[in-house]
C-alpha cells in the first residue's frame, strides 16, 4: 500500500513488528455480497500471521468461508493532542493496515498452539493444557500476512514509546 503522506510512513521492520507483538487488538474487514462488514478481534502474532479465535458460527465465519480475503488494522498509542485553535487538535498515533487471507485451523494440534499464543500474549501464561471439549467448542484461524504498511504521526523514540 503506497501513503500520500511519507513522512508518517513507518519502514522500520523492527517497529512494525514491536506493533504486531504488543498491540491488543485488530480490527478486520471482510466482504461477503458486496457488504462489508468489521469486527475487532484479540490476536497473537508470529511468523508474518496473525492468529484468531473465534465461536464456531456467525456471521464473521460465514463471511471468512465465502471469500477468505480479508483487510485489517492494528493501532497503538492512541492520544488526543489538543490545541486553543479548534480546527488544530491532532491525534497522536501508530497504526498498521494490511491485507491477507484467512486458512482455518481445524486440528487440534493447531487449536492448542493458536489458544497457546493468545494465553502467552494476554496473560503471560506459557504451558496450558486444553481439554477436548475446549478445543472442540472454539474455531482457530490464521491471517497470512500479503502486505503491510505503517503510519505514525510522531516519528521521534517510536519505538520507545512502545
Amino acid at each position: 500500500m503506497i501513503l500520500r503522506r511519507k513522512d508518517k510512513q513507518i519502514n522500520d521492520r523492527k517497529l512494525i513488528e514491536k506493533i504486531l507483538d504488543t498491540a491488543l487488538v485488530c480490527r478486520i474487514a471482510m466482504c461477503k455480497d458486496n457488504v462489508p462488514y468489521l469486527v475487532t478481534m484479540n490476536y497473537a502474532y508470529t511468523d508474518n500471521c496473525l492468529f484468531l479465535h473465534s465461536a464456531q458460527k456467525g456471521q464473521k465465519i460465514d463471511i471468512l468461508k465465502s471469500n477468505p480475503r480479508v483487510c485489517f488494522e492494528i493501532d497503538h498509542g492512541k492520544k488526543l493532542l489538543p490545541s486553543k485553535i479548534p480546527c488544530e487538535n491532532t491525534m497522536q498515533f501508530i497504526s498498521l493496515i494490511g491485507t491477507g487471507s484467512v486458512i482455518f485451523l481445524n486440528d487440534e494440534d493447531e487449536k492448542s498452539k493458536v489458544l497457546s499464543l493468545l494465553l502467552k500474549k494476554y496473560t503471560h501464561m506459557d504451558q496450558y493444557e486444553f481439554s477436548v471439549h475446549q478445543l472442540r467448542k472454539v474455531l482457530t484461524f490464521k491471517i497470512c500476512i500479503d502486505s503491510i504498511t505503517g503510519k505514525q504521526s510522531v516519528q521521534k523514540d517510536t519505538l520507545d514509546r512502545i
